[in-house]
């Protein structure tokens, strides 16, 4: 069974810091964490990270990699942790917490966004997700959009994004799936508009960040998402982070608030080295909800009764 999460009401943000610790959870990168000395995931907490900015995101993920690969970073004594308070079965699947600040999508988890250990359902490969791979995800909302930061580590050094002139999804890529409400007017089929599969595609090994992205509505290909987005190339693995917003659903307006409910999947993507025989090299993909079995779906999180539709806390 999945654990309820527990709303933001439960304990108090003090600018992005709260006023206790919490075990086994991660906090985002905000204005003013580095000042307090705030635990910041994937970048060192010193205001001067060798001049780090979005095209050296992976010089400075690298810089951080701690021995404890739970939280990516060491963690000062008594640093006030940059993350909204909720138990360790936190899970995005019942409820979203409202973001603090507006996003800042650079590939850095925002605060007040928590992360949380992802389920790996559906699984497409060979055997079984490979040993050590582990996926974590944060969402949260905003009055004007709904933010997802999907972190892959465990997956290795190398990054293999799919081959040209073949799908995303058929290299190291990171699937969010959204609905406007979490409600559906044609299940299995997806609402038009209010519904969308997102597919963002890794860096290579030659790249620190990438903006390359495919929408796709009921697995029909609607072309080049040009959304806010990025994903970072890290020592073992890859980042993805996205504010979606009305005009990537197909909505004129899209107002998001307490009580409300919004649809929501997480499908990620492993590639495989490229000179591998036969096309779309991919290794397998597993996703975070995996209710439905369609026969007929050719792959996962193409079917909303496969959505989870959490509250808006």
């Amino acid at each position: 069974m999945r654990a309820l999460a527990l709303s933001a009401s439960l304990g108090v943000l003090t600018g992005c810091g709260v006023l206790w610790s919490l075990d086994g959870l991660e906090g985002g990168q905000c204005p003013g964490c580095q000042d307090s000395g705030a635990v910041v995931t994937g970048v060192d907490a010193a205001p001067d990270v060798g001049g780090a900015d979005t095209a050296t995101a992976m010089d400075a993920t690298d810089s951080s990699v701690a021995p404890d690969s739970s939280t990516g970073v060491d963690a000062e004594p008594d640093a006030p942790a940059c993350t909204p308070p909720a138990p360790p079965g936190l899970d995005d699947c019942n409820s979203l917490a409202a973001m603090p600040a507006a996003p800042v999508i650079d590939g850095i988890l925002d605060c007040g966004v928590a992360l949380w250990d992802m389920p790996q359902e559906g699984w497409t490969g060979t055997g079984s997700v490979p040993v050590g791979v582990k996926t974590q995800i944060g969402a949260a909302w905003r009055s004007d959009g709904l933010y997802l930061f999907v972190r892959v580590t465990g997956a290795g050094a190398h990054r293999y994004p799919a081959p040209a002139g073949d799908g995303q999804w058929c290299g190291d890529a990171v699937e969010l799936f959204v609905d406007s409400n979490g409600t559906y007017a044609h299940p299995p089929g997806y609402d038009v508009p209010g519904t969308m599969q997102f597919i963002l595609e890794a860096p290579s090994d030659t790249m620190s960040t990438a903006t390359v992205g495919e929408a796709f509505r009921n697995t029909s290909d609607e072309g080049p998402w040009s959304g806010e987005f990025i994903t970072v190339r890290t020592a073992d693995g890859f980042d993805a982070e996205a504010f979606v917003q009305a005009a990537d659903l197909g909505l004129m307006g899209w107002t998001l608030a307490a009580s409300h409910h919004v649809g929501l999947d997480v499908a990620v993507d492993l590639g495989a080295p490229t000179q591998m025989p036969a096309s779309c090299p991919l290794l397998g993909q597993y996703e975070m909800q995996m209710i439905a079995s369609d026969a007929s779906c050719s792959k996962p999180a193409c079917n909303v009764d496969e959505f989870c539709n959490p509250l808006l806390q």
